[in-house]
C-alpha cells in the first residue's frame, strides 16, 4: 500500500554494467484512480534539484519471474 493506493508491483531501472540507477522506475497500481492519484501529486514535483516526470506507460510491463 503506498499513499496513493495499492501498488501491484514496481520496477526500478539500473544499468546491468554498472549497477547504478537510470533514474527511472515503473509502478503498476491496481485501479487507475490509485495511478491518477499518483501522477496528479507527483508529476512535476522537484525531487533532488530536478523535476519529475510521471505519467501513464503506453505498454505496462509485465512482472517478470
Amino acid at each position: 500500500m503506498t499513499r496513493f493506493g495499492v501498488s501491484e508491483c514496481f520496477l526500478l531501472c539500473n544499468c546491468a554494467l554498472l549497477g547504478q540507477s537510470l533514474g527511472y522506475g515503473f509502478v503498476n497500481y491496481k485501479t487507475p484512480d490509485h495511478a491518477r492519484k499518483a501522477i496528479e501529486a507527483l508529476n512535476g514535483l522537484r525531487l533532488q534539484n530536478k523535476t519529475i516526470k510521471v505519467g501513464l506507460d503506453s505498454a505496462p510491463f509485465q512482472h517478470v519471474k
